[in-house]
């Protein structure tokens, strides 16, 4: 007997992508750093069982940041599709951005400027020995092989 097929396959609240998107990006937020930053950046994670594509939109606001599900919200000025486990690999330090896009695992639509700048506002795990802590934001962006030094 088959498995039954549901058309919505969601993430659950409290599954690993939900909770990075809804906890993880708020909290890694460089309030700091993010202070004169309004924009809205639309997250589609694919790799559902169904084929679906899960949207979230995260809005950063002049030192805050909260994520909805769905699309409700400000217009976004970039979309990135990634599936989930790039996703998981890359709010947890273990996948530099950079190197990921040139590879072909994330995807970006629309301003590529505020691609570069969530690397300055948002601080990664994992980011190698050359963080400032809670006081500054962290030179890393996500411990991957095309770490660069920061530029001021």
């Amino acid at each position: 007997m088959e498995a039954e097929q549901h058309p919505m396959l969601v993430p659950k609240e409290g599954s690993p992508v939900y909770e990075g998107l809804r906890v993880a990006m708020p909290r890694q937020l460089d309030a700091k750093a993010a202070a004169n930053v309004k924009t809205a950046i639309r997250w589609n994670i694919t790799g559902r069982a169904d084929d679906g594509v899960d949207t979230y939109l995260l809005e950063v606001d002049r030192g805050t940041a909260r994520t909805n599900r769905g699309t409700e919200g400000p217009d976004a000025k970039l979309t990135i599709t990634m599936d989930g486990v790039e996703f998981l690999r890359l709010i947890s330090g273990n996948s530099d951005p950079i190197a990921a896009y040139f590879k072909g695992r994330i995807q970006l639509a629309g301003d590529i400027m505020v691609a570069a700048q969530l690397a300055q506002i948002f601080k990664m795990p994992g980011g190698g020995a050359s963080s400032e802590g809670e006081d500054g934001p962290s030179n890393g962006n996500g411990g991957g092989e095309l770490d660069e030094p920061p530029s001021h």
